[in-house]
């Protein structure tokens, strides 16, 4: 079996959380994102800096609260991006104002696996374990998978 690669997006803990879990299905981003498809969700190695009143929104919004410690610097999970909407003139919900939002679909989360992040989408090899789990997510939620 050829070694799976795809591409990743590191995300401030607890916002890394409440998208594998499914609850937060957008992501604010400074600049359009063009790929769309299966993208690996990697929790950054620096919590969001009021990770309390991180925890707060997430809560307000999906009724569910982010654990009091949680992974950080490493792979999540995963989602489909399946849009880049154009900035917002207002904050809206999970759509922060002035920035474009990435459309996160089909979460799943993964064992935690330790590695470096980037900015911007980066790629990561699989593992054998992670790609029979991806694999089949792919296959039935990836329309627009390279």
């Amino acid at each position: 079996m050829a070694a799976l690669i795809l591409p990743c997006l590191s995300v401030r803990q607890a916002w890394a959380w409440a998208i594998v879990q499914g609850l937060k299905p957008w992501e604010n981003r400074p600049r359009r994102f063009n790929y769309r498809g299966p993208v690996l969700i990697h929790a950054g190695k620096t919590l969001d800096a009021d990770y309390a009143g991180a925890c707060d929104v997430i809560e307000r919004l999906s009724g569910k609260r982010p654990p009091a410690v949680t992974d950080t610097g490493g792979l999540v999970g995963a989602a489909m991006l399946t849009d880049c909407a154009a900035p917002l003139a207002s904050h809206d919900g999970w759509r922060g104002a002035g920035e474009f939002g990435l459309r996160f679909e089909h979460a799943i989360t993964l064992p935690f696996r330790p590695v470096k992040g980037m900015l911007g989408l980066f790629k990561v090899e699989l593992t054998a374990t992670e790609q029979a789990v991806i694999e089949p997510w792919i296959a039935t939620f990836g329309k627009n998978h390279p």
